[in-house]
């Protein structure tokens, strides 16, 4: 099965589970949203000053942890029930289905991400990217309701201050998901103009062009036309002044800050990755990295910008920030590793990427994410696809850009179905969103997941051991190999069915090598290379087999659907 293109995708969702085709209706109860893509045009506003000893060596670069990174995507509600007590909307009784109770609440919380430290360490990430927690009105967390709180499904901030806290014990980072496009139509701001219209004060924080609280008529900018996701006009200099000097800092300082006029210590996270970044100004992400890099000259700062084909709206959000997530690079994924097209795609796409990007920043890799299908069960489900995986994976840990992993890909994750509802309510995405499969093989142990095996349709899934043991072996690597983190890109054959690259860093050169055919293949290294000498001889990082020149060529054998990673030794010329 096939991933829909993601524009068809946005449009059906909508349409099947809003009806809507444009904002401006009286605001509704909640529904489920798909994400989308969306820019907007706005005017300067006043400029934030910043101390030039508050800033980062070189404003606007990504830190060099960034460039390192081995990032583990955790879906809060999804990862791990850690806390019962905190099942304050999980209700079993409401859902008969496991497909019905998807869209709900299922119980995952902070408590859950403490105790499954000790899966994502040993798999290898020092990086966690949080997906968010705070008071808000669905489960998937991008419905905000209050930027400063934690969602009581999800905990309490004691409990966020310790996870920051266990992670840096831990010589890990956390990097948290900020939503600063939009708001729940439940937030008390919106709520506010909704009752009081101009008289609100955070009434121009919206985009407003009908507000009639008399006759409950309202019409108003929304998130890709959702009525319950009002957009923040973050041009407005208060809008953008709460968000610069509070919200950023609450979040990033390791020092006291000013929080509703009472003094609270930091969060001391170490970033933000930015849902729909290509919704607010470029102007207000430009002040954005600045108050940023003042509350921690570490930070990594990079966004969401949706585009399958083309780095260039990717590019001129991303250099605003840090950086942005590699979605052209996932759709070569998609349609190479993952069976449809051929390798050559993937070499295209990063050759791309690194013409597009300037060299300060950085652009994350995925293979999957919280809105588009599992690789896995996209690739066909089978044991065909796990080898799949595995090969991705291997090709993803060897190219530029620090790796994304999705929770769950990490053991070879699949889901249950796809597609919409029978009864048309759509989101489709509740499938990409499945409860991790805690057994007793997994640091931590088997966890219950309350509202999953209370309804009928959840079979938990067996973990795929050797994909984990893999992605650790990977972490391993690429946290040994300097040439794999900071090392120059070079593309040597970009083949259907076969891909060689090489990257390098001074000395240190890794070659890495990607086939997927019908029959196993032999590479030789005088097929790469103009000339190569006697004293050559290439370590597979995998499996620790030597591959020495005989008559000046080594050979490496490859297997039908394969990738392998060799360290150079000896003499060869540059690439």
């Amino acid at each position: 099965m096939r991933r829909t293109p993601w524009p068809v995708l946005v449009a059906a969702a909508l349409l099947l589970a809003l009806g809507l085709l444009t904002a401006g209706c009286e605001a509704d109860e909640p529904e489920e949203p798909a994400d989308a893509e969306e820019s907007a045009d706005a005017e300067d506003p006043e400029d934030t000053e910043v101390e030039d000893d508050e800033v980062a060596e070189d404003p606007g670069a990504a830190p060099d942890w960034a460039r390192e990174a081995r990032i583990y995507h955790v879906f809060t509600d999804r990862f791990r029930d850690g806390d019962p007590a905190t099942n304050v909307d999980v209700d079993p009784a409401a859902d008969g289905t496991f497909d019905e109770a998807l869209r709900d609440w299922m119980g995952g919380d902070l408590a859950g991400v403490l105790e499954g430290l000790d899966h994502i360490e040993e798999a290898g990430f020092d990086t966690i990217w949080l997906g968010p927690v705070t008071d808000n009105a669905y489960s998937h967390g991008y419905h905000a309701i209050d930027y400063l709180g934690v969602d009581e499904n999800f905990g309490d901030l004691e409990t966020l201050r310790e996870l920051v806290a266990e992670a840096h014990d831990r010589d890990m980072r956390l990097v948290y998901d900020l939503v600063p496009n939009h708001t729940s139509d439940q937030h008390p701001w919106f709520q506010d103009v909704l009752e009081q219209c101009e008289d609100s004060e955070h009434y121009d924080w919206y985009g407003f062009d009908t507000c009639d609280a008399a006759a409950g008529e309202y019409e108003y900018d929304a998130f890709y036309g959702i009525d319950e996701l009002p957009e923040l006009d973050l041009d407005h200099p208060p809008a953008r002044d709460y968000f610069l000097e509070t919200v950023v800092p609450f979040y990033l300082s390791d020092e006291e800050v000013e929080v509703d006029g009472e003094t609270v210590e930091g969060l001391d996270m170490d970033g933000f990755r930015l849902d729909h970044a290509n919704g607010p100004s470029l102007d207000f992400w430009a002040e954005f990295t600045e108050a940023a890099e003042a509350a921690d000259p570490e930070a990594f700062l990079f966004g969401e910008i949706w585009d399958d084909d083309d780095h260039d709206p990717i590019v001129r959000y991303g250099e605003q920030l840090h950086g942005a997530v590699d979605f052209p690079l996932y759709s070569a994924f998609d349609t190479s590793v993952g069976g449809i097209g051929g390798l050559d795609r993937i070499d295209a796409a990063v050759q791309d990427r690194l013409e597009a990007f300037d060299e300060r920043l950085v652009a994350p890799t995925f293979l999957d994410n919280h809105d588009v299908e599992r690789f896995v069960y996209s690739a066909g489900d089978d044991d065909e696809a796990r080898q799949r995986l595995l090969v991705a994976l291997t090709t993803q840990y060897a190219l530029p850009d620090p790796p994304i992993v999705y929770y769950g890909t990490e053991v070879a994750m699949s889901q249950t179905g796809s597609g919409p509802l029978p009864d048309e309510l759509g989101w489709s995405d509740r499938w990409y969103r499945e409860p991790f499969p805690w057994t007793d093989d997994l640091p931590g142990g088997e966890a219950d997941w309350e509202h999953a095996e209370a309804v009928e349709g959840w079979e938990r899934q067996e973990p795929d051991l050797d994909v984990l043991d893999h992605v650790a072996e990977l972490g391993e690597i690429r946290a040994e190999q300097p040439a794999l983190t900071h090392g120059d890109y070079e593309g040597l054959i970009a083949e259907s069915e076969l891909l060689a690259f090489e990257r390098h860093d001074g000395d240190q050169r890794v070659l890495a090598l990607v086939h997927d055919d019908d029959e196993a293949a032999e590479v030789a290294l005088g097929d790469l290379y103009d000339e190569v000498g006697d004293e050559v001889v290439l370590t597979d990082l995998l499996t620790g087999e030597e591959h020495e020149a005989a008559d000046g060529e080594p050979v490496i054998a490859l297997d039908p659907l394969d990738a392998a990673l060799l360290e150079i030794e000896g003499e060869l010329p540059d690439a």
